[in-house]
């Protein structure tokens, strides 16, 4: 089963591979803040029935932005990876958001050594580097360019 805040290209692809797809909106630009806080209280409310329906195995957050459902499955006892590839400008704009998710995580994932460099200096913690698909360089990270 997959959660998504809001529908995209990809809920398409896995409900077309048989897996269950669920799309809660929690928030949206531009809305007012009652229609806002409706839409953030209905969606929790959604997600902790479904932990408590289905108990699942393990909850894996994508990002920091969840924290709220990471904050949840934790208080279920449920185990939660925390998948971080935000940079030092996003992390540190919602770094009590950070911390209080890391707190509730079983095991934090990060996408390269620069985002462990940034969780463990708004955190204290550090993850296991799986990179996505981009292999570190052996120059530092220095690109020659041909011109």
């Amino acid at each position: 089963m997959v959660l998504f805040s809001r529908p995209g290209p990809l809920t398409q692809v896995l409900a077309q591979d048989d897996v269950e797809v669920i799309v809660s909106e929690k928030s949206r630009r531009n809305i007012a803040i009652p229609t806002k806080l409706y839409r953030r209280a209905t969606h929790y409310l959604r997600y902790i029935r479904l932990l408590l329906l289905d108990r699942p195995d393990l909850v894996y957050s994508n990002t920091i932005a969840n924290f709220g459902e990471v904050v949840l499955a934790g208080c279920l006892r449920i185990p939660v990876i925390l998948h971080m590839h935000e940079g030092q400008h996003v992390a540190h704009k919602h770094r009590l958001r950070l911390r209080l998710a890391c707190c509730f995580s079983a095991k934090i994932i990060v996408g390269s050594q620069y985002v462990n460099r940034v969780l463990l200096a708004i955190t204290k913690r550090t993850g296991q580097v799986i990179y996505n698909g981009v292999l570190p360089t052996n120059n530092g990270g220095k690109k020659k360019i041909k011109k």
